[in-house]
């Protein structure tokens, strides 16, 4: 520290700092931390039994902020992790079991259901790229969607453990199938009316 005396009598203090680096010593340069995967909001399905994958307001509002955070991320991503509780798993089991013996057995995979409901909501509703959400299925014992947001250059499944992707080509989920049965219903008594009218005629 030095000090100097100026004209006006005031005495000014100064200080100094010199920093030394060694011959040699280069300076390391920032690395940023890799990004990682990023939990979102949870969707529950435990209120309606008789509708055990059908989104509420309450899951719609999840998926809404899910679709605005990959808005405001263009390079992320988002996957959408369904979940079924004991009993459902063993119903699930059970019927893939008689399914073996009987083709025509319906396998309802409630924990893949409500993953795909999830992500269609998403790519219809909200206009997201299906590219851009992915559909798993999770060992945990819930009647849950978990929802993630995959940044780019993270990695899902090592942030991510025990789960399963989701073949959505093989998973129809249940308001789909009631809906292709009252089609199907619609269809045949169509046919039948007409028979009837062509006969009369």
């Amino acid at each position: 520290m030095y000090s100097r005396l100026l004209k006006s009598g005031c005495m000014v203090l100064s200080t100094v700092c010199v920093v030394i680096m060694p011959m040699g010593c280069k300076k390391t340069p920032y690395v940023a931390p890799a990004p990682h995967t990023q939990a979102m909001c949870s969707i529950n399905f435990d209120a309606d039994k008789k509708h055990p994958a059908r989104l509420d307001n309450e899951a719609k509002a999840c998926l809404d902020q899910v679709a605005l955070d990959l808005q405001k991320q263009l390079g992320a991503k988002a996957v959408v992790v369904g979940e079924a509780d004991a009993a459902e798993k063993e119903r699930t089991a059970k019927e893939e079991k008689a399914a073996l013996r009987n083709k025509h057995i319906n396998i309802e995979d409630l924990a893949a259901q409500r993953a795909i409901i999830a992500k269609q909501y998403l790519v219809k509703e909200k206009g997201v790229d299906a590219a851009r959400v992915s559909v798993a299925t999770s060992t945990t014992d819930s009647q849950k969607v978990e929802s993630y947001l995959v940044p780019s250059g993270a990695n899902f499944s090592s942030d991510v453990r025990e789960t399963t992707s989701v073949d959505e080509t093989k998973v129809m989920p249940r308001e789909h199938k009631q809906l292709q049965v009252h089609k199907r219903l619609a269809e045949k008594k169509h046919k039948r009316s007409a028979k009837r009218v062509k006969h009369s005629a």
